[in-house]
């Protein structure tokens, strides 16, 4: 398996999977675990850096598009990293897999029109019986938390296409991305430790240090990903994350799903696994 497809997989698995890990703090509000999410992911990006000796040539070399880039992705995983920790405490994890299956679809599309990436007939065809099983699926899904996977469906496609644009490397870039939202936050930081507790939360969920392992690891296999893959094959893989999720809330929450739910997911996997062995069928000549 080629890098860059292993680190999609690896990264989309892991962010589907965190959710075991999020629903660990019950009682700790979804704006204070962004809020040590920032610090902790910030702290090890900034040691890493460091250690790999590369902080100050980063520094030197940063641009104003750079910045500019970075805060918007760093706007749009803030909003997409609170909606699906809400969505984990508050055991709504069909919604956010939801999300995250509408999100692929999103990217593929608009990366299609941004990039100018031709998708050949079978991807197109691909792409469109996909959308029309999730329409069927969310329709009839009955009540639903829709803005939790509206939400997540459009910050994490926009959050995709971004990296694809990123000149930094995935460590610099994801960097600059939280220190943007240290900045942006700085001030609810400070009210956040006044308000949430602080040191007691901490000493009440330790595990919440572990917080910056759990978001930078997976971004950082992501955004590798994200620059070296087109669109199409990234949103693609990107189906392993709300499968990993809906695995999830099987197994963990207790939250059984309609059948036509697995039967949805079923015929997706099948479309991507038809479209990807026609494609290397293709390409091989056979």
């Amino acid at each position: 398996m080629p890098t860059p497809v292993a680190f999609a997989v690896l990264a989309n698995a892991i962010l589907g999977a965190s959710s075991i890990y999020w629903a660990l703090f019950q009682g700790v509000s979804p704006v204070a675990l962004v809020g040590y999410r920032v610090i902790f992911s910030l702290l090890l990006l900034f040691l890493v850096l460091a250690w790999l000796g590369k902080f100050s040539a980063f520094i030197r070399r940063i641009q104003a598009r750079d910045i500019r880039l970075h805060a918007a992705a760093a706007v749009l995983v803030a909003v997409n990293w609170g909606a699906f920790i809400w969505a984990s405490i508050s055991g709504a994890v069909l919604e956010s897999g939801f999300g995250y299956l509408v999100a692929p679809v999103f990217a593929m599309a608009l990366g299609s029109a941004l990039f100018r990436e031709k998708m050949s007939r079978d991807q197109s065809l691909a792409l469109l019986v996909i959308v029309a099983v999730i329409a069927l699926l969310i329709g009839s899904s009955g009540r639903l938390e829709h803005w939790i996977y509206f939400t997540i469906a459009v910050t994490w496609g926009g959050y995709t296409l971004l990296k694809k644009r990123a000149a930094l490397s995935s460590l610099e870039g994801l960097f600059v991305e939280t220190l943007v939202l240290s900045v942006v936050l700085l001030f609810g930081v400070a009210l956040l430790f006044a308000d949430s507790g602080g040191v007691d939360t901490l000493i009440q969920h330790p595990l919440i240090a572990v917080s910056g392992v759990v978001s930078v690891v997976p971004l950082v296999m992501f955004a590798v990903a994200a620059r070296r893959l087109s669109s199409f094959t990234m949103g693609l893989l990107q189906f392993v994350l709300p499968t990993a999720q809906l695995v999830v809330s099987f197994w963990y929450f207790g939250q059984i799903a309609a059948p036509l739910t697995y039967l949805s997911f079923f015929v997706i996997w099948a479309v991507l696994f038809a479209v990807s062995w026609r494609g290397r069928g293709a390409a091989t000549g056979g």
